[in-house]
């Protein structure tokens, strides 16, 4: 059975010292979990909507640039060589720019949605397709080629299904020969090329080029848009579907995961190799010992289909105790008391197991909303045999690290004291008490101590028991300490 919840009474704070009330840190039976996030096909969707636009922002903005750097010059030119109106060339690059301009900024709309999306594309690539059909100077004019170019750059920019491709790159190739025939019409140009056949065939030829990409860049968009969906129902582990990457390292992947049939989402950590396999299978049994509500809960584990071990656990709303003191500075007295009694006990009960985490430390300590504290990873966790044990190798993190720990000498579970100890320190002061400029020093350990024992606030006498350089010296266990705390006032 867990233990049941204890909340610590905090006193008042003394009338006229502008001081707010501020609640205790500690377990509790009702442990708040983080909602549920968005389903992984629509945050899958959401993504790729933010990656078009992202794409479209890059693509259009070059587009822009170079339709004006090398279009003006060329206007000059063409309506010089071909006798044309450079005011009528003037007049439609303007305006087609302007309407550029305005679909591109419509892409830095804060929160702009997938309608939001094709209006700005369409105004983007139909306002270019227009732009080139009244800046042509001939049927047999290039431009049209440039109708082809501004189909795949459409096409790459934001793949989709066919049914959706289709007529968004519909619209870029129709508006060509539309607006061609009306801006011949009402300025008069061409018109004696109209009769000509050759000119026509021209015409025809590169309208049916522009086409083609069309079709191939619609077929694209679709296989494109098809491997994604499938390279997402294919990040499945075992029953679960991977949400987003958390995190990861040395011991493996963290992902936020969804069974489909559980209300919550799950943190499920993924071996990477077959050694991590045997630490996180070993660190999944070590957890399903274990039950006080202080300790991450054990969800599920097992292995997925490519054969890789996993386990699930419990997806906690919080931030760890170091991003709290980084973001608001040392915690009270009363929270620094609820936090090492919270962990005290989840300690104590691992230790009556057999069990030392070995890696104590702010980054594994998290404190969740409704005053709930739980302590993370025990991914280098240590059995103890006879009530010790010399591991083949160091690990942990130095500036929470017990000195017989840091020497590779045989520890038991008051290297755990220790490490909550510094811990504590840490929560009082946002220093570890080994801390250097040149890194982790037990001479910083000693005047460290000296500190504490000098204070006249009794939690920091308990915390320097916690801290001595000899574990012989030091407080006899974690319920010693959870005791010495809860009498500290």
């Amino acid at each position: 059975m867990a233990e049941p919840a204890e909340a610590l009474d905090v006193p008042p704070p003394l009338e006229g010292s502008g001081e707010r009330p501020r609640r205790a840190i500690g377990p509790s039976a009702r442990v708040r979990l983080r909602e549920p996030g968005p389903d992984p096909e629509a945050a899958a969707e959401d993504r790729e909507l933010r990656a078009s636009i992202r794409r479209l922002r890059y693509v259009l903005g070059i587009g822009l640039f170079l339709w004006n750097l090398v279009g003006v010059p060329n206007d000059l030119q063409v309506t010089a060589t071909f006798d044309l109106s450079y005011a009528e060339f003037t007049w439609a690059r303007v305006i087609s720019s302007l309407v550029q301009l305005a679909g591109w900024s419509m892409l830095f709309v804060p929160g702009l949605g997938r309608r939001g999306l094709q209006i700005a594309e369409l105004l983007c690539f139909v306002a270019t397709s227009a732009g080139l059909a009244a800046l042509n100077h001939g049927l047999a004019g290039p431009t049209p080629l440039f109708v082809s170019c501004a189909l795949l750059a459409q096409g790459a920019s934001v793949p989709r299904p066919w049914r959706e491709g289709l007529p968004m790159l519909a619209a870029t190739w129709l508006t060509f020969p539309l607006t061609l025939v009306a801006v011949n019409a009402w300025t008069g140009r061409n018109v004696g090329q109209w009769a000509d056949p050759s000119q026509r065939f021209a015409l025809l030829h590169s309208l049916l080029l522009a086409a083609c990409t069309l079709a191939f860049v619609v077929l694209a968009g679709d296989a494109l848009h098809g491997l994604k969906r499938r390279a997402l129902a294919a990040e499945r582990v075992g029953r679960y579907r991977l949400v987003e990457r958390l995190g990861g390292g040395a011991m493996g992947e963290v992902w936020r995961a969804r069974h489909p049939g559980l209300a919550q989402d799950v943190a499920l950590k993924l071996a990477t190799s077959g050694r991590t396999e045997a630490r996180l299978a070993e660190e999944a049994a070590i957890l399903t010992e274990l039950s006080h509500p202080s300790t991450v809960r054990l969800v599920d584990r097992g292995r997925g289909a490519d054969g890789r071990f996993f386990y699930a656990m419990e997806l906690l709303a919080g931030e760890t105790l170091a991003h709290a003191v980084a973001r608001r500075g040392p915690l009270s007295i009363d929270e620094v008391r609820g936090l090492g009694v919270a962990v005290g006990r989840a300690l104590a009960e691992a230790h009556a197991h057999g069990i030392v985490h070995r890696d104590v430390k702010p980054e594994n300590v998290i404190l969740c909303e409704g005053d709930v504290v739980k302590l993370l990873d025990f991914g280098v966790a240590l059995r103890l045999l006879g009530g010790a044990a010399r591991a083949q190798e160091i690990v942990g993190s130095p500036r929470f690290m017990a000195p017989e720990q840091r020497s590779g000498a045989a520890i038991d579970a008051r290297a755990d004291v220790f490490g909550l100890g510094a811990v504590l320190a840490f929560a009082r002061s946002g220093a570890s008490p080994l801390d250097t400029a040149d890194g982790p020093d037990l001479h910083a350990l000693d005047r460290a101590r000296s500190k504490l024992l000098a204070s006249s606030e009794p939690l920091d006498r308990v915390i320097a028991e916690a801290i001595t350089r000899s574990p012989d010296e030091r407080t006899a266990s974690a319920s010693a300490l959870v005791g010495a705390l809860l009498d500290a006032r």
